[in-house]
This record gives C-alpha cells, structure tokens and sequence, in this order.
C-alpha cells in the first residue's frame, strides 16, 4: 500500500512539474500578438511603418481615426481594402485597432 501511495504521490510531483513548466511559457489565450497580425494582413499594403500607402491604402502615420473607427474599417473595409470581419474574430480586430493606434504620429 505504502508503495503505491508513493507511486501516486512521485507520478503527481512529477507531472505537476511539466504542468507549471508549461504554463509559465505558455501565453494566454487573450494574449494576441497584434504586430504579428499586423504584418500578415496589413503590412503589404500600408508598409511596416504605416506609411506605404500601395492600392491607395491610407498612411496610417496620419490617421486621425479613434480606436472604435479603426476596428470599424478593420472590420468592414474601405475603398478596396478586404473587411476582415470573417478573417479575423473581434478580439483579434480589437488588439489590431490598438496596435494600429500607436502608428498614429
């Protein structure tokens, strides 16, 4: 019995280890990386910096558009960019309306 109680015991250590391990390096579920996003689906039009301007994207360096209309165009499109409202989820068009905020001069 003594046996077993310490096999249960040495298995539950030993897992719990792996456990903390990965949930210390793993990132969150909420946790959206919006530079990343921003480069896949934006970049090629409006440049790494915002300002490339390919297709008569907007210079975003120069918006003036607050973060709810930038989620808006993000979402619906504008001109003859793609509406990403069923490419990307909403949490997803919400870190990219921030990330795209902060390219704002």
């Amino acid at each position: 019995m003594k046996i077993k109680i310490s096999l249960f015991a040495l298995a539950f250590i030993f897992s719990s280890a792996f456990v903390s391990e990965d949930l210390v390096t793993m990132q969150p579920s909420n946790d959206i990386d919006a530079e990343k996003l921003y480069k896949s689906n934006c970049r090629l039009c409006h440049g790494a910096k915002g300002g490339l301007g390919i297709n008569g994207a907007t210079d975003l360096r120069k918006s003036t558009l607050k973060k709810s209309e930038i989620a808006d165009v993000i979402a619906n499109g504008r001109g003859v960019m793609t509406p990403f409202k069923d490419i990307l989820d909403e949490e997803q068009i919400k870190a990219l309306s921030k990330f795209v905020l902060k390219l704002q001069k």
